[in-house]
This record gives C-alpha cells, structure tokens and sequence, in this order.
C-alpha cells in the first residue's frame, strides 16, 4: 500500500507528456487565462524597474529656508538606487565653484547658482541622466532679532514676557536673552548678563522674567547650526518702574507729567557716586544728558525741554537703574487756547469786512454823467465816503493792537528744531 502511494506521487510529479490531443475547452480557457496573468506580471516588473531607475539628485544640509552669508552647508550629489557601484561624479552649475561629490563650505555671494550632478559607473562604464536643478541663494545681511518687552511699563510683582522675533523661528534657531548692566567706560555703557536657564539656549522663541522689580534693559540673539552661526544682536528694549528703591531713584523739578518749553532738573540719588540721566524717545532713540542738558555732578538740567514723550531715568556707576518717569511736552498753555482763537476770529473776521470794501470800490460803475451839479456833488461826496475807513478811530486803534498782540503770541510756539543730539547707539554691538 505504501509502495503504490509513492508510485502515484511519481506519477503526479512527472512532467506532463506533450501530446498532440486537443485539450479540453476548460482547460484552454484556464491557459489563456494564466497567459494573461503572464503578460500583466511583466508589464508590473517593467515599471517596478523604472521605478527604481539609477538617477543623480543634489541635496543642501543643512535646507533652511533662508540661507545668510557665513553659514556653514554642504553639497552632496547623491545615486538613487545605484548599489554598491564606485561612481564618479560631474557638476555643472552657474556659480563660481565646482563641487567633487559632497562639498561643505561657508556660503558666501559668490557661492549663489543653479547646482546639477550626475554619476558615472566605472565598472560598467555607463552613467545616470543630469539630476533636477538645486538653486542655491545666499542672502548677504545676517538677520537680526526683534525684541519685544509686554508690559513695558509692569506693576509690581508683574511677570514680563520678553519676544524674540527672527524670520522662520523654527528653523533650527536657538535663542538667547541678555540683561544690559550699566558700566562707566570709555566707548561702552553696558556689560552683558545673560539670563537664567539659557546656557544652552532656548528654542522658544520667548521668555518670561517672573517679578519684574525695577526698571530693566533686555536684548536677545538667535545662533543655529555646527559650527554656531549668530544673528545679529537686537536692540535694546526697557522695562520701566515707576517704583522708587533705595538703590537709585529719579525726582523731577518741576514734579509735573506735562510741561512746557520750559527749564526741568532731573536729580539723581542713591547709593552711588556716579551718575547719569537717560533718555528714551518715542523714535527709539537712547541718549545720555550730555546730548540734550548739562550734568552737573548727580542733576541734570535742561534749559527747555524739547523731546514730547520720553522716558528719563538715572543709571549709576554701580549698575542700578531708577525708576522711570514719562514726560510730555506741551506746545501751549491750556489756558491761553480760548483767548487766542477768540483774537484770532476777531482779525480774520476785520480783514474779511476790509477786502469787501476795497472790492466794493473798485468794481462799483459809476453812474452816468448828470448837467446837474448837485448830483455831481453828490456823487464826489459818495465816492469819498467809500474812500473813508469803516470803523470808527478808537476801534482802529483797537484792531491795532490786536495785531499786535497776536504777533506777541507767536513767539510762544516752539523755537528751531532740536540739534540733532549725540546719541547712544541702540544696537548693544
């Protein structure tokens, strides 16, 4: 039994005879059926190989949106699905250098273009086609950071949210915030802190400082890349307090948020011996006293105050800030705005009766020519009348006086503009 078992699988196993006996309808149906399965299995395999056809590509690391001046990147040409085969690579681009297979340079102006490669088998001697073309553009100004301080003026016990703007932040960018510590040295005015927790950075874009006491100066940069690639610097941004502390303190003479053109002492006090008064402007301009006053020893005076809504605080030699005080400067007195329009509709309103006249005068036709000498009298008469003033003397002299005044009060409008001042830079380079 056992031995018929293997002689029938012998049986099965044998290739089938070929015979010249028509085979079956069904079984011819079932042949063409797997012919077709054939032909359709081919056709797959062709376009798996296409598919997975040798070709060039260049690739750029590292692939930042924008690419500045002085980074660090590289130029690869790269063999899609080319095996274990030794390739030799050709370049052809629009800038002035020609890469080998992987070149890593610092990117400059010159180094912009278009970048295609393709590779070459020296074993079997064939190549792949010209990759897709890779543009290359360096942008030559390093960026730099915006910083933004909310709120600029905190209450007490206030948390301070410090921004860090750079285009595309999450471009591999780190980002660093700093405290501007007031120092009195030729040619610098600030040393720099960086804040807590930032050693390494932060890929946060912000920063809150928990407790803002006293009136503070922030700049922030943003570095990416190996080796480290730096923004610029930021300019520098105040956070101001209006809260007096034993350390330093600012008071102003006279104590009044609005004044005049007027003459202002800013004095310093605390525990310092050297001093000197700030000043911030609606511009973001940062000046010391010496551009716009006179320092003399902890006061600084101002003969006439020039610069509407500022911002004065003192900095001392041992690196702490005042609080802050906001003025703003007045083109006139309140008081004498009724007084003036009042002048003013008075002049305009006599000139305009004026001009009439005189027009009146001057277009008016004479009438034709009378024997009568009454009449001719009468018209002589007329015409003198028209000649005389239409006031009476004592309102003339009147109307004279309000000339005068009113040229009085244009001496209360502001002087020559401010000479230009001598200005701290605001960027902390």
């Amino acid at each position: 039994m056992v031995d018929q078992t293997k002689e029938q699988r012998k049986e099965c196993d044998r290739p089938e005879k070929e015979t010249d006996v028509p085979l079956p309808t069904d079984m011819a149906v079932g042949r063409s059926r797997c012919l077709s399965c054939f032909l359709a299995y081919s056709v797959l395999l062709r376009i798996g190989v296409c598919l997975h056809e040798t070709r060039a590509v260049v690739t750029l690391q590292p692939n930042w949106p924008k690419i500045y001046r002085g980074e660090t990147i590289g130029l690869r040409c790269e063999i899609q699905n080319g095996g274990d085969n030794t390739w030799e690579y050709e370049w052809t681009t629009t800038s002035s250098k020609k890469p080998d297979r992987e070149y890593r340079f610092k990117a400059h102006i010159m180094h912009s273009g278009s970048y295609r490669c393709k590779g070459k088998n020296k074993d079997k001697q064939s190549s792949t086609e010209w990759s897709d073309a890779l543009q290359l553009t360096v942008h030559e100004f390093t960026p730099e950071p915006v910083l933004t301080v909310s709120p600029p003026w905190p209450n007490p016990e206030d948390s301070v949210t410090l921004n860090c703007n750079v285009e595309h932040p999450s471009a591999g960018w780190s980002f660093y915030w700093y405290k501007a510590v007031p120092i009195f040295q030729p040619q610098k005015n600030y040393i720099h802190k960086l804040l807590p927790g930032l050693e390494n950075g932060s890929e946060n874009d912000s920063y809150v400082v928990c407790g803002q006491p006293h009136t503070a100066a922030y700049y922030c940069k943003a570095t990416r890349g190996r080796p480290v690639y730096d923004s610029q610097i930021s300019q520098y941004r105040f956070v101001w307090s209006r809260e007096i502390n034993s350390a330093a303190s600012l008071t102003v003479t006279p104590d009044r948020v609005q004044h005049l053109f007027e003459s202002v002492s800013l004095r310093c006090e605390g525990n310092s011996t050297q001093w000197r008064v700030m000043m911030f402007t609606a511009t973001d301009q940062l000046s010391s006293c010496h551009g716009w006053g006179t320092m003399n020893g902890s006061t600084c005076n101002i003969d006439s105050l020039k610069n509407s809504d500022s911002v004065y605080w003192c900095e001392s030699g041992s690196g702490d800030y005042s609080n802050a005080v906001n003025i703003s400067v007045r083109l006139y007195r309140p008081e004498t705005s009724s007084s003036l329009l009042t002048l003013y509709t008075t002049v305009t309103t006599g000139a305009f009766i004026i001009l009439l006249l005189l027009l009146y005068r001057f277009i008016k036709t004479p009438q034709s020519q009378s024997t009568n000498q009454d009449e001719q009298v009468n018209k002589e008469e007329t015409q003198e009348h028209v000649y005389a003033s239409p006031l009476p003397d004592k309102r003339t002299e009147e109307y004279n006086d309000a000339t005068f005044n009113s040229i009085e009060l244009k001496r209360t409008k502001p002087d020559d503009p401010v000479e230009k001042s001598d200005y701290y830079n605001v960027n902390p380079h």
